[in-house]
């Protein structure tokens, strides 16, 4: 498996219709930190991505992540293991304005005057929208409320 590249040109993957499986460090993704637990080691997550043109000659950016997160529980700030395993399709656009054009459910982003986009920025900002508001164990399996409030079967 190969590691990906921070910086990607979308433009030219849909040209070249790119089909690429690989790894991205966790840890380089530098967004997610203030998320992580402090025991999450560098561990890789699955990246699947391609790239084509449509009907239109849009540039379209299909991307799959993988992996396991280790996040902060809002109630004990204990660890808690988060799977990821997101599946999304996303349009490159080059202005604001075509935003609101935009057809179909595609997810848009800005790509800079060259085509490129940083690619580490677009899998963090997925990972951020897809870990809970508030992070936290069920009930019974956190260790601050465990300690504090007897369960009983009924």
């Amino acid at each position: 498996m190969i590691k990906l590249p921070k910086i990607i040109s979308i433009i030219k993957f849909a040209n070249e219709n790119v089909d690429y499986s690989g790894y991205v460090r966790i840890l380089d993704l530098d967004r997610l930190a203030n998320f992580l637990h402090k025991s999450q080691e560098d561990t890789n997550l699955y990246i699947n991505v391609a790239a084509n043109r449509d009907l239109q000659h849009r540039c379209i950016l299909h991307l799959e992540i993988k992996g396991e997160l280790v996040l902060i529980c809002q109630r004990c700030l204990d660890k808690l293991s988060f799977t990821i395993d997101k599946k999304l399709d996303l349009i490159a656009l080059n202005s604001i304005d075509n935003i609101a054009n935009k057809e179909g459910s595609y997810e848009p982003i800005l790509i800079d005057e060259d085509g490129k986009i940083n690619f580490y920025d677009i899998i963090s900002d997925e990972i951020i929208l897809s870990i809970p508001q508030v992070p936290r164990h069920d009930d019974v399996k956190c260790t601050k409320v465990s300690d504090i409030i007897q369960f009983e079967e009924v």
